[in-house]
């Protein structure tokens, strides 16, 4: 399982690497690059009690990507890590190959705030557009209440649910 997740986010920044490489140019061109405007940022981050267990060791992210209109998207790739205090990391990758002007994807994380310390979601995003790509990258801290049980974390029932919310 761990190393299923490790070739699944070295596969993802493969695939960053490879849409971030220049394109071949030429000498002149009359085109100028378009400014993108395009935006990706965490919302929110925090723990609470999603599966109703009566323990507050779930955390509920949402991150917000936006692209102008007149970029005419093709296909998204969205990668979602959480980084809890002890290194441990946690995944969701999204797809999506229509065209939007904004993309809200919400992610559970259920049973993975057990351990004290400060915790980090991250978002990658690669946006093909009519332009070309665009990457996009944004993170966030936060620190969930005390409490976790001593010793090694307990991250063995991890449960991630995605819900996205896909604006035309």
């Amino acid at each position: 399982m761990a190393t299923h997740r490790r070739n699944l986010i070295i596969g993802f920044f493969v695939v960053i690497l490879f849409f971030a490489l220049p394109c071949g140019t030429s000498a002149a061109t009359d085109e100028e690059p378009i400014d993108s405007n395009a935006s990706l940022s965490i919302t929110y981050a925090n723990y609470l009690d999603l599966d109703n267990d009566g323990l507050s060791d779930d955390i509920l992210t949402e991150s917000l990507l936006l692209v102008p209109r007149q970029l005419d998207v093709w296909f998204t790739l969205q990668a979602t890590v959480l980084t809890l205090p002890s290194g441990i990391l946690l995944g969701n990758v999204i797809t999506l190959d229509q065209d939007y002007t904004g993309l809200t994807v919400t992610i559970g994380w259920y049973n993975a705030a057990k351990e004290p310390g400060w915790y980090k979601v991250s978002a990658f995003a690669v946006v093909i557009t009519l332009s070309g790509p665009i990457v996009l990258q944004a993170e966030m801290l936060f620190d969930p209440p005390g409490g976790g049980d001593p010793g090694p974390p307990l991250i063995t029932d991890v449960l991630v649910e995605s819900n996205t919310t896909i604006t035309p």
